[in-house]
């Protein structure tokens, strides 16, 4: 579907353009119409298939300009999304004038927040907490809106703030539209849905279109002493741009991300116990490209504003299947090809058959990058890196001490030979190497667990 024949606002559709996007994705093209013909929407798609703007660019058109009053309140788990969420309106409404949006959360002086409210914003983005004391302050009226957008509802629920979102709809008056975004439809969910909103259209867009279409996966069966040297040989052989490293726990990253940082990676992490500030200038070194790897807990699967990752692994496979998907969503977005790589161990298999039932496809089976490949990659890279050198040019002065080595007697290909050994082939690692050629083999050796009478009569005392 084409944007010019759905937007009526020219500011809008230049705006669209100037983000390089000339058709709609499939959420997009079903979900506008519904918004613009005014009907209550339940929209349930995975991360990455554009549909923040299926919201955001039909409701920038209800928008009355000459009205300085909250018109459109979108509701989000998190302040980093609360945070990308307006960013993403402030994009589509760059030719717009009259127009302005705002984040509303906590960790953010709530003064400011009022002076914004107060200069007239007509688009409010807020996490439910901050919301609700706007609205215990009257400092946040829903006498003008127009529509309320719960996003993310299924992560809301999990974090505990269904009461405040009942709360927040029942606050707003019954000709508000309604609309809810969730990637699953648990049970609460549906009953939020059947109370609040009338006669919503249901838009689903199936898993296996968003994910499995455009990212290459594969699962590495390897022993769990084995993970961290099984993660640095995937690192160094795939070598993205920018890569994602998701686990379990807040410890597990921190660790991960400590050995990482000690083996010279540019990685730093993100995860629930660091300050908002923190988290976001990490954020904002992943996007700008001064880190190369992002270690984090599910906190970064959903709802971050995260871009361009080419690498997303699991080194932890998720409890649940649908965070599975999240995590690597985050790789091959729009359209771009990306790739996932999991670690598994023996005690994860019943986990992988559930993910793989759940998204209806196998996922590929792979062995641990040898050292011979790694090496190989390397060497790769480093041609790569020489090349790019040579083609900006500007080297005499460094021809200079290239004359003097062979005036002692040495060619220039010993000298390149050299280089290759020093900087490549004989760097020592740090930490110990998987000596096995074939760590995925190991695998399949099932070892048998202590029995309880064993172990009490060998460790009684």
């Amino acid at each position: 579907m084409k944007i010019k024949d759905v937007i009526k606002d020219p500011r809008v559709i230049r705006a669209i353009e100037t983000k390089g996007y000339t058709e709609f994705t499939p959420i997009q093209a079903e979900i506008i119409p519904l918004i613009q013909n005014g009907s209550d929407v339940i929209g349930q798609s995975q991360t990455g298939t554009g549909k923040t703007a299926a919201f955001a660019i039909p409701l920038i058109e209800k928008i009355d300009e000459k009205l300085r009053k909250p018109q459109i309140l979108v509701v989000t788990p998190t302040r980093e999304l609360a945070v990308q969420v307006a960013k993403e309106f402030q994009s589509l409404v760059k030719y717009c004038d009259g127009v302005r949006s705002l984040a509303v959360y906590g960790g953010e002086p709530i003064g400011v927040q009022i002076r914004g409210i107060k200069d007239g914003a007509q688009i409010i983005v807020g996490t439910p907490g901050r919301l609700m004391d706007h609205l215990k302050r009257k400092t946040l009226r829903f006498d003008d809106l127009r529509c309320v957008v719960i996003d993310e509802a299924d992560e809301m629920l999990r974090m505990g703030f269904r009461q405040d979102i009942e709360q927040i709809f029942a606050s707003i008056s019954g000709e508000t539209q309604r609309l809810l975004f969730s990637a699953t439809m648990p049970k609460p969910i549906l009953q939020i849905t059947g109370r609040f909103l009338s006669n919503a259209a249901h838009v689903k867009i199936q898993t296996d279109s968003v994910v499995t279409d455009t990212i290459h996966q594969t699962v590495v069966a390897i022993q769990r002493d084995d993970k961290k040297d099984a993660l640095y040989r995937i690192l160094e052989t795939k070598n993205p741009e920018r890569g994602i490293i998701f686990c379990n726990t807040k410890r597990m990253v921190d660790k991960i991300t400590s050995e990482l940082q000690r083996k010279g990676f540019s990685a730093d992490h993100i995860h629930g116990d660091m300050k908002q500030t923190h988290r976001m200038q990490v954020l904002r070194q992943f996007n700008d490209g001064h880190l190369k790897y992002l270690v984090a807990t599910d906190v970064a699967a959903r709802g971050l504003d995260i871009h361009n990752v080419d690498l997303v692994v699991n080194y932890d496979l998720p409890d649940m299947e649908e965070h599975y998907v999240h995590r690597i969503g985050r790789s091959g977005r729009a359209g771009k090809e990306g790739e996932s790589v999991s670690l598994i161990t023996h005690g994860d298999s019943g986990k992988l058959r559930e993910i793989e039932r759940y998204m209806d496809r196998k996922v590929q089976r792979a062995e641990v990058p040898s050292l011979q490949s790694m090496n190989q990659a390397k060497v790769e890279q480093f041609i790569v890196q020489m090349t790019a050198v040579m083609d900006r040019g500007n080297l005499e002065d460094y021809l200079e001490i290239v004359d003097h080595i062979e005036e002692l007697g040495y060619s220039t290909r010993d000298l390149a030979a050299a280089l290759l050994a020093k900087n490549l082939l004989l760097q020592r690692r740090k930490e110990r190497d998987i000596n096995d050629p074939s760590v995925f083999q190991r695998f399949k050796q099932r070892r048998k667990p202590f029995g309880k009478k064993k172990y009490f009569k060998k460790h009684r005392r």
